[in-house]
């Protein structure tokens, strides 16, 4: 309790000099503050200097224990203080019983009246026109202004409550044994579900100790990276709760210190998610062509794609091609072998950014409804004349499925080593040829991916 040593106010607002009772005989301010001992009828009030003051202290309980600065009095209803042990400090009345608390406490001290106190031998000059004065606290708070002493004697008023004993709250210890292959702490956890309060244990046993009923949330520190798949929570050495994660999930927890508890929590790392391939070809020149197919040689394509196409698949006829050796180029070229071109004719040609044997490989769980592309282009028929060139813009169509491994279908296939599918599409070149049977073109380019 903090308590002023000082006291500079000489100013006593509202003090009555017959405080001491007057002419009533009896007390002044009562129960609320002290009573000045009257028993002469002075009303309190003696100009006969006072060097010793004498305290009556009363209290609503027998039994207590009076206390001056701190030491015990050997008489707990009595107290003497002399003026002059209040130059250099005040005094502090209080009262203690076991298992009781006083509400007030009294402070005597001297007014500071900026008169000095000089010492000659054993003489203090001054002294005797110095001022006691009374103030008192309940709690750190002054109640009223400080009264000055002007008897030899007065009545201090205590009241005694019973204490209110809080409990002191126990120290628990909670061990995190962790494990795992993360390079840094993948468990975070959270005192009190305070963000301020959220600790990283590393790898392997770690042990803290901490006020009973304190709360802690065991989480992943980073859902993205690891994941807790089974935490086992023990207390006092016996298993209260034992957790198993669903695929793909990662556990929580709160925990509640009690008793001693120990966590014993499980981690893997997230493995990065396999992303689906779209791969894309078209072709760099889709206008109209004429093979003759005496000249014994193949009709090459130049053909765009980007990166994730691995391999080609080119089907004309009954003829069934794959491409895998395809560099590492944006723009590549393949040749149709002349043995596709059999008889003059329109020539229809598909062409798809994977391989077949892969595709079906992916797709082979689950049975697929057939796709069905309804022609947009009138019969193949041979022609006499060079007919005008068409323009056909590719249309892109998305083919999606994911990667699962190399392969092919049968018929003629190009040559090279086959990679993963990709999905994608196909394009169509129609070869037309003239009556003279030598002759054929290569048009109605349509693109899928």
């Amino acid at each position: 309790m903090a308590i002023r040593e000082e006291n500079n106010n000489n100013e006593f607002l509202g003090y009555d000099e017959n405080i001491g009772g007057g002419g009533s005989g009896g007390t002044g301010r009562g129960n609320d503050y002290f009573e000045v001992d009257d028993s002469d009828g002075s009303g309190g009030l003696d100009n006969t200097p006072v060097n010793t003051y004498v305290f009556t202290i009363t209290a609503n309980l027998e039994g207590f224990t009076t206390t001056v600065n701190g030491d015990v009095q050997p008489t707990p209803q009595s107290v003497r203080i002399t003026k002059d042990s209040l130059i250099n400090k005040p005094k502090k009345i209080e009262v203690t019983k076991t298992g009781y608390t006083a509400q007030e406490c009294y402070v005597i001290s001297m007014a500071d009246d900026d008169t000095p106190i000089i010492e000659r031998g054993t003489d203090k000059l001054g002294l005797n026109q110095k001022i006691v004065i009374a103030q008192k606290y309940q709690g750190d708070t002054l109640v009223g202004p400080p009264l000055p002493l002007l008897g030899g004697t007065a009545y201090l008023i205590f009241t005694l409550n019973e204490a209110v004993v809080l409990d002191e709250p126990t120290i628990e210890k909670i061990t995190f044994n962790i494990s795992g292959d993360a390079a840094v702490a993948p468990v975070s956890i959270r005192k009190n579900g305070s963000t301020e309060l959220e600790f990283f244990p590393s790898i392997g046993s770690t042990s803290y100790e901490d006020k009973s009923g304190t709360m802690f949330r065991v989480m992943s520190a980073d859902p993205l990276l690891y994941r807790i798949t089974n935490m086992v929570i023990s207390k006092n050495g016996n298993v209260v709760t034992e957790l198993i994660a669903e695929p793909n999930e990662s556990l929580q927890s709160k925990i509640t210190l009690s008793t001693t508890t120990e966590v014993t929590i499980n981690t893997e790392n997230v493995q990065e998610p396999i992303s689906q391939l779209n791969p894309i070809i078209s072709l760099v020149k889709d206008e109209e062509r004429r093979y003759n197919i005496n000249t014994k040689a193949g009709v090459p394509l130049l053909i765009q794609r980007n990166s994730d196409v691995k391999a080609i698949t080119l089907i004309i006829g009954d003829d069934v091609m794959e491409f895998d050796e395809l560099g590492d180029d944006n723009i590549i070229g393949i040749t149709i072998p002349e043995t596709s071109f059999k008889k003059i004719g329109k020539y229809e040609v598909k062409l798809f950014p994977f391989s077949f044997q892969d595709y079906e490989d992916s797709i082979r769980e689950e049975e697929e409804e057939e796709i069905i592309i309804t022609p947009t282009k009138d019969e193949p028929v041979i022609v006499e004349e060079e007919e005008e060139t068409k323009d056909d813009t590719p249309e892109e169509v998305f083919n999606p499925y994911k990667q699962t491994g190399g392969g092919s279908t049968g018929g003629s296939r190009g040559s090279g080593n086959r990679q993963g599918p990709l999905g994608g599409g196909n394009t169509e070149p129609i070869f037309r040829g003239d009556d003279t049977g030598n002759v054929g073109s290569l048009d109605n380019f349509e693109n899928y991916r």
